[in-house]
């Protein structure tokens, strides 16, 4: 399972690196509170509950957020950089199934929509495209920091099992003394045997000898004792 883990953590790295996410915002038509609205969207190739939570937190900066079935509006909402008054913000996310998740966002101003010929379309699509950078960093930080914390365990399992190396050729190597030793013991034993073998013969040999010596003493005193019998 750990292997399969670094296997996908290796996967996505390489695949963040050779490819980069195509940022593209457009001109689209929502219905937002049974109306249709002129506005602006961008696809994101992540989750809808990541892009959820992150927009929520983005919306907020705008003012207070009225939400629900996946439509964010703002009934007074400041933006600066496109007017100095109160204007209402609109915005949706949408998963796409296969294709990410879109978020979509239009502004009101109260006479007019911002749309494709609008002077301040750039700065309505600067929101778009810096929110989408600002999220697939995000995610790609998370990526960096899993892989990283998976390396970090896979360098110490390496020297876990560098150690278990060294331990383990250390008893072989051991073994190995002890082997030479058993086996020159061994040897020595061996002539040792072949020394007692000698010694046991020559032993009888003795025996035998120190037993016929026996021998001829016994007839020697029995002899001496039978002259001593016959003088009278």
């Amino acid at each position: 399972m750990k292997k399969l883990f670094i296997g996908i953590c290796i996967a996505s790295l390489f695949a963040f690196q050779g490819s980069t996410p195509s940022i593209k915002v457009s001109e689209k038509e929502e219905k937002v509170e049974n109306l249709q609205r002129k506005g602006f969207s961008v696809l994101i190739m992540l989750e809808k509950s990541i892009i959820e939570k992150a927009w929520f937190k983005k919306a907020k900066e705008f003012g207070k957020i009225e939400s629900g079935g996946g439509e964010y509006i703002v009934h007074e909402a400041l933006m600066p950089t496109i007017t100095p008054n109160q204007v209402r913000f609109y915005s949706k996310v949408t998963e796409k199934t296969k294709q990410g998740t879109e978020v979509w966002i239009a502004v009101d101003l109260g006479t007019e929509f911002i749309t494709g010929k609008h002077p301040k379309r750039a700065e309505v699509e600067k929101i778009l495209y810096q929110f989408a950078v600002d999220v697939y960093r995000a995610d790609y930080a998370i990526q960096v920091e899993e892989a990283e914390a998976t390396l970090a365990k896979s360098i110490k399992e390496y020297e876990r099992t560098v150690a278990n190396e060294q331990k383990v050729r250390g008893k072989m190597q051991k073994n190995a003394d002890q082997k030479k030793g058993l086996l020159m013991e061994l040897q020595e034993n061996k002539r040792d045997s072949v020394q007692l073998v000698k010694d046991l013969e020559m032993n009888k040999l003795e025996q035998s000898q120190d037993q016929a010596e026996t021998e001829k003493l016994r007839k020697a005193v029995e002899i001496v004792k039978n002259k001593m019998a016959s003088v009278k």
